[in-house]
């Protein structure tokens, strides 16, 4: 088990697709800095990790080592950074006690390293939570595909709420009162053929 002395440096880091967020604390839980990074910068993030102190010394946490974060955990491993896998429900237990519970790379990542500083015991080494090749090429495809049905999801909600916007802006605060379900096959029909209609010059409603 690794010692948190007064040199020690945990770095939290919040892994997506195409970027990533760090977090670096002191021992106290103070901010000692941040980085925005992605895989095509990995030198320079390592680079950034050893101005902190000898690689020994900082320890780097990640809630996805198998998936997104695969990279990461590779790389930092061959320059001698201690690694920690940090279920997210530990993470996630840590926001709902905050008084600032909204959820951003930087306060996510910055979360998953307090978890080191409170519940490191809970955590574990990066490289014992991969398992063997075969299993491990099962994971990341079943992680990738679940992570592509988030991102689709995320997209979906975004999409849906502007549409909300946009049907209220046109209709007004009641646009949605005749139908049981705002985007269910019936209000979907109506407003297609009421668009149409008012595109040809009748009004709505």
């Amino acid at each position: 088990m690794i010692q948190i002395q007064e040199n020690t440096t945990i770095v939290g880091v919040d892994v997506h697709k195409y970027s990533h967020t760090a977090v670096a604390l002191d021992p106290w839980g103070q901010e000692r800095g941040k980085l925005e990074f992605s895989n095509d910068s990995l030198p320079a993030y390592a680079a950034w990790l050893r101005t902190f102190g000898k690689e020994r010394d900082t320890i780097v946490a990640l809630e996805d080592v198998n998936c997104y974060g695969v990279h990461i955990v590779e790389a930092l491993r061959k320059e001698g950074f201690p690694l920690r896998y940090v279920p997210s429900v530990l993470t996630e237990r840590k926001r709902k006690q905050s008084t600032k519970r909204h959820k951003s790379d930087y306060a996510d990542a910055k979360r998953v390293g307090k978890v080191i500083l409170t519940n490191y015991e809970e955590t574990l080494p990066a490289k014992e939570s991969i398992a063997d090749e075969d299993e491990l090429t099962t994971t990341r495809s079943l992680d990738l595909l679940l992570m592509e049905r988030r991102d689709l999801v995320k997209q979906k909600t975004i999409l849906k709420n502007q549409l909300h916007a946009l049907l209220h802006q046109y209709y007004g605060d009641h646009y949605a009162d005749n139908f049981i379900k705002p985007f269910g096959d019936e209000a979907i029909t109506f407003f297609r053929q009421d668009l149409d209609t008012t595109k040809a010059g009748h009004c709505h409603y």
